[in-house]
């Protein structure tokens, strides 16, 4: 599956061009920062390349592993019915999202650009269909999705405050419950914080999601180790264990076909995230090359972490108390502590609420991260009000990422704002559009077959295709058991398109797509020209 370096096509390059995408293509050992002329580094339009791929992992681990695997696998395992049935559900969601990675790596590799799916739907289907994207991605997923991840660190993180680890496992598990002042005001303060912090520098931030991924590795293993010593503690703490993974009564009381892939819901909203690093392509070092890399590395992490922590949670916790409580890693904690420890029976569960804050915490560090920089990938292309392609002294697009962090608090105090809500706000439709990207992948086969492509999807066509049957599996599942919320994402899916006839008409975006003044299009292509000869060089070169 990697990546063939057989020829530069410069006519290539010149057609990618045309749809104003930067084309990075040929040897993957070249030094992208070095070969780009210092025109092309104006401070307000070009970002600076900083990023290697081990930060590029890390920040894509950050941003898939955080509320979700400690928020949904009570729903899970409550729609699929038994233990076995909902390892399988993880499983089988870690393989389509990986599929999905593997869309967006080709789409990525050949247009590496921060615009993500805005710059696919627009190649594929033009612009309409990609401002939709655009539009729904900023009023409703991206913002919804933060507000949903600091919903969840304001309520662990007021049980570390606090002290108290109780209201975690003792609420009454109506998915309509209020969250607390305190709890609000920490989710708030989350989001200010790292909006300001990714407006010093994308180094920065980056830092922060390397110490934040690292601690939510650490804490998945030390739920994985201390359900073992559980189990080998005595005869009596290794019952749960043998009832909920023995082969012989693991699928016991498994529920029907379609509960079972309406449990997918809540299990493929834990992998979301899988397609952001494609965001952070124009501030890779070796983008072509360590994009493989990183979403490999990145998703069989995540889905390994998932299988341990959900065999932790089964060993030591039976089926209904993962389904009735809240805050499931507390409640490991406790029970843990109850058997394994004389004194000290809250420090587990208060150890692992700091965790979950952390987890979360740098969950939404990289989405703001990415975030931004796509709304800054938008409005540089025309599409977006034009203050928001602004880079600041130190690279960083600070006005989309204010923007966004204001959009986000803004659902995250609305009335009757939660988890639940939120969820079946923007979960469904967000994957509604990675159905369109994948089949945007198809169309361009078709379209563009001669267009140089440094990555393949392997197997092709089973990796789209499958990941379009199963976004309108969730999509259909969603309209029929939640219909108000899936109805009201789709009212702004639908919005989007008179939104954008009206702008055009007044002229507030730019109809060629570009969104570039004649000078800022001269200084990017003698930056270009400057890379095309030197792909020809290292190439004849190597050849």
């Amino acid at each position: 599956v990697g990546p063939k370096y057989c020829e530069v096509d410069l006519m290539t390059t010149k057609h990618n061009e045309a749809y104003g995408v930067h084309s990075l293509v040929g040897n993957s050992d070249i030094d992208y920062s070095e070969t780009e002329s210092e025109e092309t580094r104006d401070s307000r339009t070009k970002p600076e390349r900083k990023l290697t791929a081990v930060d590029g992992i890390a920040i894509v681990v950050g941003i898939i592993i955080g509320s979700g695997i400690f928020s949904s696998p009570g729903l899970a395992l409550e729609r699929c019915g038994s233990s076995g049935a909902v390892l399988v559900a993880w499983s089988l969601s870690g393989l389509v999202a990986m599929q999905a990675a593997f869309c967006y790596l080709e789409l990525g590799s050949f247009m590496p650009s921060a615009g993500g799916d805005f710059d696919y739907l627009q190649r594929a289907y033009g612009e309409r269909m990609a401002f939709s994207f655009a539009f729904f991605n900023f009023f409703v997923s991206k913002t919804g999705s933060q507000a949903i991840i600091a919903t969840i660190f304001g309520r662990y993180f007021e049980a570390v405050i606090m002290g108290d680890t109780n209201s975690l496992v003792t609420d009454d598990g109506s998915s309509d419950a209020k969250e607390s002042n305190t709890s609000k005001i920490a989710a708030v303060c989350l989001i200010v914080f790292i909006t300001l912090l990714n407006c010093t520098g994308i180094k920065e931030s980056a830092v922060l999601s390397m110490v934040m991924t690292t601690t939510k590795v650490l804490l998945i293993i030390l739920v994985f180790v201390f359900a073992l010593v559980y189990v080998a503690h005595d005869s009596e703490s290794s019952k749960t264990a043998s009832q909920n993974l023995s082969p012989s009564t693991s699928f016991n009381g498994s529920n029907s076909f379609f509960k079972f892939g309406s449990s997918l819901v809540a299990c493929l909203w834990s992998f979301d995230g899988f397609a952001d690093g494609n965001f952070l392509l124009e501030e890779l070092l070796h983008p072509i090359r360590d994009l493989p890399r990183i979403i490999l590395a990145g998703m069989t992490t995540v889905t390994l972490c998932y299988l341990l922590i959900n065999i932790g949670y089964l060993s030591v916790l039976d089926k209904q108390t993962i389904m009735d409580s809240k805050a499931i890693a507390v409640q490991f904690g406790d029970t843990v502590s109850d058997t394994l420890f004389n004194k000290g029976k809250n420090v587990l569960a208060l150890l692992l609420a700091l965790g979950v804050s952390m987890s979360t915490a740098g969950a939404i560090n990289g989405s703001i991260m990415t975030g931004g920089r796509g709304f800054f990938a938008v409005a540089r292309g025309g599409k977006a009000p034009r203050i928001m392609a602004r880079l600041n002294s130190r690279g960083a697009p600070w006005a989309a990422l204010l923007a966004q962090g204001g959009w986000s608090l803004l659902l995250l105090l609305l009335p009757g704002s939660n988890f639940a809500s939120l969820l079946d706000y923007f979960g469904p439709a967000s994957w509604m559009y990675y159905a369109f990207s994948a089949s945007a992948l198809i169309k361009l086969r078709y379209s563009e077959p001669d267009t140089l492509r440094p990555f393949r999807v392997p197997l092709y066509p089973f990796p789209p295709l499958m990941v379009i049957c199963i976004a309108s599996f969730v999509m259909i599942s969603s309209l029929i058991t939640q219909p108000l919320y899936t109805s009201l994402a789709l009212c702004f899916i639908v919005l989007a398109f008179p939104v954008h006839i009206i702008m055009e008409r007044n002229g507030w975006v730019q109809e060629d797509g570009r969104g570039r003044s004649p000078s800022a299009t001269s200084s990017t292509e003698s930056g270009e020209n400057a890379l095309h000869e030197k792909l020809r060089h290292d190439v004849e070169g190597t050849f």
